[in-house]
């Protein structure tokens, strides 16, 4: 597969920590990825190619929900899917986005309840930080660019929190 430079990865990592380190990873042309991984995490060994995860089935936002990320990110997200399913465990995230397109593992989605819907409000961000063009490569781990760049993590952080609470 040849890979775009345009185009990177993202994910929320799975467990507890709060401090984890952010990974934006270019991977394929028509979609990209945002991911954060583990501190202890040294290189991204990615099973099956999570691109192919975006011709499942898909679910759409609630529409309270929706309603009220939009008024907070001040964006429509009316064209962004939502993927349940084993791809986001598989690069061991509890969410990703690549696109309009964000990836919860099982148990993960659940936006009916404020954790949920920070999480939501963490990968909604970066839908709109990849759409501003915002996520660049900076580095490489098992063939795939990376971006470390703690910054658009924290902000992803810092904006979920606020959609979820409603401001």
């Amino acid at each position: 597969m040849k890979r775009d430079p345009s185009k990177a990865i993202q994910r929320e990592a799975e467990g507890p920590e709060l401090e984890e380190e952010e990974l934006q990873m270019k991977r394929d042309p028509s979609k990209a990825i945002q991911r954060m991984g583990s501190p202890e995490e040294e290189e991204l060994q990615m099973k099956r190619d999570p691109s192919k995860a975006i011709q499942r089935k898909s679910n759409g936002i609630p529409e309270p929900v929706l309603q009220k990320m939009e008024a907070s990110f001040g964006a429509s997200f009316s064209d962004v899917n939502i993927h349940v399913g084993g791809e986001a465990s598989e690069v061991g995230a509890l969410a990703y986005t690549q696109g309009n397109d964000i990836h919860f593992a099982p148990g993960q989605y659940r936006p009916d309840t404020k954790s949920g819907q920070e999480l939501l409000g963490h990968e909604l961000a970066h839908v709109v930080q990849q759409r501003e063009g915002r996520v660049q490569p900076t580095g490489e781990a098992a063939g795939v660019p990376l971006n470390d760049d703690k910054s658009l993590e924290s902000e992803a952080d810092r904006l979920g929190k606020k959609a979820a609470s409603g401001r």
